[in-house]
């Protein structure tokens, strides 16, 4: 999925809009995706490693220390993610809503709380792409998982294998259950957040994307 973005540069230009400043929060998009892919895959990268040789030890050293990368670079490749919904809150500000905002006062939420007070049937097709990234699980969980980090460790380490039906056949990181704004998340395994939910949420960013198109 894609954004076209010499479409979007051409009408920005053709609107008057500040194309030099959508050129820097482009420029932070493309950023965000580099970071967080590279903090993903080192997260992988970093628990796969135990399992290279045959003779891994894992109450070793070596292994705490793995463990320890494959941590930070997931919380790593979570907090470089979180933005994403913000910036485009500022794309849509200054596209969209005239600069209605201040800059770093254009988060997401005031942005589509705005558009739907306005109540502009043209707005639609944007107020529904915001919902599907706001409202997704998979940055809800990103979301809550980055607030409540802050706080206090959310994963734990699973090291053992499953065999059968019904069971899981694998190991690694797994995050606990926790809390945040009154809703529950479940365990889930880390490798998953990093395989399925980071392309979720990019995928819903470049469809508000395309939608600011068709309004523009």
């Amino acid at each position: 999925m894609n954004w076209d973005l010499a479409v979007f540069r051409a009408k920005c230009q053709a609107n008057n809009l500040p194309t030099e400043r959508l050129d820097e929060l482009i420029d932070t998009l493309v950023k965000i995706k580099k970071r967080t892919n590279h903090h993903g895959q080192l997260s992988i990268d970093r628990w796969d490693e135990q399992f290279q040789g045959n003779e891994f030890d894992f109450l070793s050293d070596e292994a705490d220390q793995l463990e320890f990368e494959a941590e930070t670079n997931f919380i790593a490749a979570l907090q470089a993610i979180h933005p994403i919904a913000d910036i485009m809150g500022q794309i849509i500000n200054l596209t969209v809503l005239n600069s209605h905002f201040a800059v770093h006062d254009a988060s997401l939420y005031k942005v589509k709380t705005k558009l739907t007070n306005l109540n502009n049937p043209q707005h639609a097709a944007i107020i529904s792409a915001v919902d599907t990234l706001y409202t997704s699980n998979e940055f809800m969980f990103i979301d809550a998982f980055v607030n409540t980090i802050k706080h206090r460790n959310l994963i734990e380490s699973y090291h053992y294998a499953e065999y059968g039906t019904d069971t899981e056949n694998r190991n690694g990181l797994r995050t606990e259950q926790f809390e945040y704004k009154q809703n529950t998340y479940s365990p889930i395994w880390v490798d998953t957040v990093i395989n399925n939910y980071f392309s979720t949420v990019f995928d819903n960013a470049i469809n508000i994307g395309n939608a600011i198109n068709s309004y523009l």
